[in-house]
């Protein structure tokens, strides 16, 4: 069926080229390939357990991903953007299968103002446009302990962008308002909540503030999110299902990132919570955050180490227990890599991690904390990471 609508689409574009004139037409993409292992059999996941979990076996899938998008400029003002991308970490069944990340229409109205329209990412990060690219950041993949708090992949929104021109910097106002898709958590791995069955999303608004120059970029980003219904079992064994309806969901970023070349430095805070006055007894609240400092050996060699850590907060409330506190995932994370520039638009990186989940029990159920792992780990996991990222 998406084979179809993707040649659809392209045959579509083609009689429009010849309507408008021969526009421009551009294609580019982007590709990574990485192989990844741990000394534990273990396995950590990033997100919900899918395909790939990272253990002592190694596996090619948990980084590996593809991209390919193509831009028809039908006029100076107005151009038609799709993106399609496949991961090797979704499950065996939808492995590698392409999925459409973008499809929207731009409209540049003025200089400084522009409207999209149709399926985008939501600016929640320094790196939402290019989460995928992974030539566009040091790392084999983004930090997981803040990048994996947002149950939401896409969104089909009305996108407004206003950019303003002050001297060297570049300030940004973006808006939207729109519904998509969002993706379900199934997490044995944090030792509590085993599931998070979100269900449609209503609504969703989001603003962001950005402001850029050559070397430096700052960012706060604000989202809000309404789903008909979410569930949430707050035991591994089930026997505490929450049933939320029009749940409110709440997302904050703050992010900063510096690069002359010489040095680098990029940090980011995110924090996601679900609105307790429509859980009734129960409120979550993940903050993740992380900091990287780099440095450029040579133009051609990079080397970077960053800390991140998440804590995950549950707030139990019922008559016995009132407004207690406990604790259902915690991590933190060392990064260090090496990036090698093999050739334009083709990057080497090694990566080292150690993750550690420190030694804590849930107050109110008794449960161990066990991070993003599937099982108990001892002490700090280690991990090895090797990789080729591809643009063109």
């Amino acid at each position: 069926m998406l084979k179809r609508f993707l040649m659809l689409i392209i045959f579509c574009l083609s009689g429009l080229s010849v309507l408008a004139q021969t526009p421009n037409i551009r294609f580019n993409g982007f590709a990574t390939l990485a192989y990844v292992r741990s000394d534990s059999e273990v396995d950590y996941y990033r997100a919900e357990p899918m395909n790939a979990g990272i253990n002592d076996q190694g596996n090619m899938d948990r980084y590996s991903r593809y991209g390919l998008q193509l831009n028809v400029e039908m006029s100076p003002q107005t151009d038609f953007t799709i993106q399609v991308t496949g991961q090797g970490e979704h499950d065996y069944q939808d492995r590698y299968q392409p999925h459409v990340d973008w499809l929207y229409v731009r409209r540049q109205v003025t200089d400084n103002f522009q409207i999209k329209l149709g399926r985008l990412r939501m600016p929640n990060f320094l790196y939402s446009d290019t989460m995928l690219v992974g030539y566009t950041y040091p790392w084999l993949m983004p930090p997981d302990e803040a990048y994996m708090t947002v149950p939401i992949s896409s969104i089909e929104a009305l996108d407004l962008l206003y950019t303003m021109q002050i001297k060297d910097y570049t300030f940004q106002i973006q808006a939207g308002v729109g519904t998509g898709e969002s993706w379900h958590e199934q997490n044995p791995s944090n030792g509590i909540s085993t599931s998070i069955d979100w269900g449609n999303m209503k609504q969703s608004e989001y603003f962001q503030f950005q402001l850029s120059s050559d070397s430096l970029t700052a960012r706060l980003g604000i989202s809000h999110v309404l789903w008909d219904e979410v569930y949430v079992n707050a035991n591994p064994d089930g026997s505490d299902l929450h049933y939320l309806k029009d749940a409110a969901v709440n997302f904050n970023s703050e992010g900063l990132r510096y690069d002359d070349q010489n040095f680098m430095f990029i940090m980011e805070r995110t924090q996601f919570t679900v609105d307790e006055t429509n859980l009734q007894n129960y409120y979550v609240n993940v903050v993740g955050v992380y900091a990287t400092a780099g440095y450029y050996i040579s133009p051609e060699w990079q080397a970077h180490l960053t800390y991140s850590t998440q804590q995950n907060y549950d707030i139990y409330i019922n008559a016995v227990d009132k407004n207690k506190t406990f604790l259902i995932k915690h991590q933190n994370t060392k990064i260090l890599g090496v990036r090698h520039e093999l050739d334009q638009g083709v990057s080497l990186k090694l990566e080292y991690r150690s993750v550690e989940v420190p030694d804590e029990t849930a107050e109110a159920t008794g449960f161990a904390n066990r991070g993003h792992f599937l099982g108990a780990v001892d002490g700090a996991v280690n991990m090895y990471g090797l990789g080729v990222d591809v643009v063109f």
